[in-house]
């Protein structure tokens, strides 16, 4: 077995493991059963189980970092629905194993600190985005824009957390985004637009 075939069932099987037990109960020892290698091949390329849930996270956090914006501020501006949701809900279901074991499975409380983090980065992509309505007299302080955006997120990432199917998942976000899109502009003092009716 090459290293890369190795490396390639010690993926496969930790995340059957981790999807199962959680990161708490899964055990090393289960996933080198299941991958048929021994706890120390899987120390050759982790060094603890941390580390191996956190490759497999790493490219749903990819996603997110490359993808996750302020959609709901986008689509004010944009005065229209913004088309990169669907993308990314597209982009959750291809990689849906993935997200759940971030989602619903991290380790203590790392799923809460780190949707603090997209939080927070939403909270400043909305900031920058709501200094185009200065003259509309809105006066939102960081802490509501904070709450909002964590809010927002975790709103959105229950399609992981209640197992929605793709498609329940589109209608369920679309009904976020004209939530969202409405209370952006009832705040903001925004006439009402015939897209969020």
């Amino acid at each position: 077995m090459s290293p890369k075939d190795t490396k390639e069932r010690i993926l496969q099987a930790g995340k059957e493991e981790f999807l199962r037990s959680g990161f708490q109960k899964a055990s090393l020892r289960r996933i080198a059963k299941t991958a048929g290698v021994t706890t120390g091949a899987i120390y050759g390329y982790y060094s603890d189980k941390r580390q191996l849930f956190e490759a497999l996270v790493a490219p749903a956090k990819r996603i997110l970092e490359r993808d996750l914006r302020c959609f709901w501020v986008s689509s004010l501006c944009d005065q229209h629905p913004n088309p990169q949701l669907d993308f990314l809900v597209d982009e959750v279901f291809n990689q849906f194993d993935t997200f759940k074991l971030l989602v619903c499975r991290a380790p203590d409380a790392s799923w809460e600190a780190y949707l603090d983090h997209i939080a927070e980065q939403g909270a400043d992509q909305a900031e920058k985005e709501l200094t185009l309505f200065e003259n509309s007299g809105w006066s939102l302080g960081p802490k509501l824009l904070r709450f909002l955006s964590s809010t927002y997120y975790t709103a959105l990432f229950d399609i992981v957390r209640h197992d929605m199917s793709q498609e329940e998942a589109k209608a369920y976000t679309s009904q976020l985004e004209r939530f969202f899109l409405a209370g952006w502009r009832g705040l903001l003092k925004l006439a009402p637009s015939n897209n969020v009716s």
